[in-house]
């Protein structure tokens, strides 16, 4: 069985102009997909948006609410004005379904439809917690990805493995606590956000 593909073409509508994180680089690794024919062998699933109960079952609903309410009102910083994370009319759309790809990947693979997925979404999320987003990130997709692997597959133990230049913080964060899940983080140290010290492995049964 190939592997699954999940996109939809409104994770481009999560822009703001000048942004250093922009809808390029999913437009890049589609078109590498493409000129390669590698997507020829992938099976293409239809991401489907993320209930509000599974996303609260990471993010707080007053900080779901507040993101949009942003998007609502015509967009802006999720922090403010000037703030880096921006929030555009489609990003809470957006970001919905990239949680919700995520999702749709997990059950497609928990269910034994396929052997892996490969979501390709924005807005990021790894830097967003519980509470808050930072980093460019709203929502954290894979942590919602993998407490629904939890919750409603009834795994016991789940690893998450972060492959980027900066740490995972938020990601970090939300289940640093929690015996069921491991985080493991491969990134440059001495960088933005400043946390993922080799010392940082968790806290109590976490």
């Amino acid at each position: 069985m190939p592997t699954a593909y999940l996109y939809d073409p409104i994770y481009l509508q999560h822009f703001q102009r000048g942004h250093i994180e922009g809808p390029e680089r999913l437009d890049a690794i589609n078109r590498a997909l493409d000129e390669s024919r590698v997507r020829e062998r992938l099976t293409e699933l239809k991401p489907q948006p993320i209930a509000i109960e599974r996303l609260t079952r990471v993010h707080h609903a007053e900080y779901v609410a507040r993101v949009k309410a942003i998007a609502d009102r015509g967009g802006g910083g999720l922090m403010g004005r000037g703030d880096e994370t921006y929030v555009a009319p489609r990003s809470y759309d957006a970001a919905l379904l990239a949680a919700g790809a995520v999702v749709t990947g997990v059950e497609a693979v928990l269910r034994g439809d396929v052997p892996n997925a490969f979501a390709l979404v924005r807005p990021p999320g790894h830097h967003a917690f519980a509470d808050h987003g930072e980093g460019f990130c709203l929502f954290n997709n894979v942590a919602v990805g993998a407490q629904t692997a939890r919750s409603d597959f009834k795994l016991d133990r789940v690893l998450i493995v972060d492959f980027d230049v900066h740490h995972g913080n938020g990601t970090n964060s939300i289940f640093y606590h929690d015996p069921g899940v491991l985080f493991f983080s491969t990134h440059q140290w001495g960088i933005y956000p400043g946390t993922g010290h080799w010392s940082e492995i968790g806290d109590g049964a976490g």
